[in-house]
């Protein structure tokens, strides 16, 4: 494969460099914690945000049974407004965004990380909705001072999620693993908005824009483009003849969930024509090398566009 050009991108913001005040803001209303026997014995089913939820939601529903079904992110409102199961609303990133996405904040529980923003958490009490909390290492210091910042605040029994990708279905199946549910399926996390023969244009060529509205980013029919509009730098590769489309950090949360899939055997099943399936079963040779590398808040040394 050809490098095309490389390029490196911030992943911090401004909700990210408010974390511990967060942390602290939200710790009043820890009155119930994700714990290591919160889902013994359970089938879970976690719904990430993809496109490909409309087609696998209602034959995994059938075939598992599950005890929950948690809903990331805006996975969450899709289920509710197509009158699906879900019991749980789960999210871990700090920015408000989650007030659009949990718009009218269904009545089911939420599963918070103690990061999430305030304001959220506070919309969430003002409505009576049972929140369960959770950390998930941020970077804080060294893991242990960021352990004990959370012990001084919260009850000591809380999960604390270790690594996992930088998506919250990842984070999810992690939280899941450590929470004791006995089998977890994992849906709608595609990790990629494209697996077709749609090429992305160059960079410099007006035709981007109109390429980035035709990639389905969401299950609620939101583009790339009217999710993040131009701001979004897109990758694309071909990987063993296949072409794909993706964001850096759901490209690195592919090779997560790929490295969650082997740790937790048959207990992790991962539904769908996604790109984490697709990994799975490629040689890490076919794929490794163009997974871009995270340091200081940056991510550095990925490749936009890709060739044989």
């Amino acid at each position: 494969m050809t490098v095309l050009q490389e390029h490196t991108i911030v992943l911090e913001n401004d909700a990210w460099q408010h974390q511990r005040r967060y942390i602290r803001a939200n710790a009043v209303y820890a009155k119930h914690m994700v714990t290591r026997d919160y889902g013994t014995g359970q089938r879970l089913v976690i719904c990430g945000a993809g496109p490909s939820l409309a087609q696998w939601i209602d034959p995994v529903l059938e075939k598992v049974r599950p005890h929950q079904v948690w809903g990331c992110n805006s996975a969450l409102s899709w289920l509710y407004a197509h009158e699906k199961l879900v019991t749980h609303g789960i999210a871990v990133a700090p920015e408000d965004g989650l007030l659009e996405d949990w718009a009218g904040f269904p009545p089911v529980e939420y599963l918070v990380s103690s990061g999430v923003s305030p304001v959220v958490i506070r919309r969430l009490a003002a409505r009576h909705r049972r929140m369960w909390f959770f950390h998930a290492l941020l970077g804080l210091g060294t893991e242990a001072e960021e352990l004990a910042f959370y012990r001084r605040l919260y009850p000591s029994q809380s999960l604390t999620v270790r690594g996992g990708g930088y998506n919250v279905a990842n984070l999810a199946v992690a939280l899941a693993s450590g929470a004791g549910f006995r089998q977890i399926v994992l849906v709608g996390a595609d990790c990629c908005f494209d697996l077709s023969n749609d090429p992305m244009p160059a960079e410099d060529d007006g035709a981007l824009t109109d390429w980035k509205s035709r990639q389905g980013m969401y299950v609620d029919g939101r583009s790339l483009l009217a999710a993040y509009g131009d701001r979004v730098v897109p990758i694309e590769g071909i990987i063993a003849g296949r072409r794909v489309a993706t964001r850096p950090d759901m490209l690195l949360s592919a090779a997560e969930l790929v490295v969650l899939k082997r740790k937790l055997g048959r207990r992790l099943e991962i539904v769908g024509d996604t790109l984490p399936n697709w990994l799975l079963n490629l040689p890490e040779s076919d794929w490794q090398h163009l997974l871009p590398t995270v340091k200081d808040g940056c991510v550095t040394n990925f490749k936009p566009r890709v060739m044989p």
